[in-house]
């Protein structure tokens, strides 16, 4: 039967451009490169359970097969070789298959103990690492609480005459209103600093205030206006 030019053409391989870009390896910036980092994340006790559960399966699928080419024998039915009473000859128990069975069942116990032990260890070092993290994270929320006294005490350097200020205004009480908390402390009449900032300025319009009716108390026209004429 004749063939088209078409289908022949689509039939033979076609040679790769020389523009086209080269497939990618698993060694690419692709998906090989997160394999690989995925590949770096196991810890080694991954990998040794990995390893376990592979020996484990090897030895149950051989265990499993030593098992029903056992039961398939006819030497367990009694084929060859009964004793009177129908007791099995002590020279069963030494056979190959029993043997091989009885080997592969104790690799097996063996490798998930292993395995066992190595789950513990595993979580008690992931517990290790929870607490190392969580240790971290404290740590560094108690070294950003730290700033503020470095940013006082810089402050105190920069403004000497502010932080004397305030570290003496620290313990005041107006002895007006009884308030520790005031923007500014002023003088008052029991001395420095002993009226807040509100009372400080009501005793000092008080203080202008009775300075000025005793100027114009003592002044020379008030004198002589109260002089009574001769």
């Amino acid at each position: 039967m004749e063939t088209s030019d078409f289908e022949t053409s689509d039939r033979t391989p076609r040679a790769p451009d020389a523009d086209s870009p080269p497939p990618r390896t698993p060694t690419d910036d692709g998906g090989g490169s997160s394999c690989a980092h995925a590949t770096t994340l196991l810890t080694l006790n991954q990998l040794k359970a990995g390893e376990l559960i592979q020996r484990i399966h090897a030895d149950t699928s051989q265990l499993l097969g030593s098992i029903q080419s056992l039961l398939q024998s006819d030497f367990l039915l009694g084929g060859g070789g009964r004793r009177r009473g129908g007791r099995v000859p002590g020279v069963v128990a030494g056979h190959p298959g029993l043997l091989a069975a009885r080997a592969l069942s104790q690799h097996v116990a063996v490798n998930l103990d292993e395995l066992v032990t190595l789950c513990h260890d595993s979580a008690a070092e992931a517990e290790q690492r929870l607490q190392g993290v969580a240790a971290f994270f404290r740590e560094r929320e108690r070294r950003t609480r730290r700033p503020r006294r470095g940013a006082d005490s810089a402050a105190s350097y920069c403004y000497p005459q502010k932080a004397l200020k305030r570290n003496r205004a620290s313990g005041l009480v107006c002895q007006s209103c009884q308030t520790t908390s005031t923007p500014q402390w002023r003088n008052g009449p029991a001395g420095l600093w002993t009226l807040c900032n509100v009372c400080g300025l009501m005793y000092a319009r008080q203080v202008r205030r009775s300075g000025i009716v005793k100027r114009r108390g003592t002044s020379p026209e008030g004198s002589g206006e109260s002089e009574v004429p001769s």
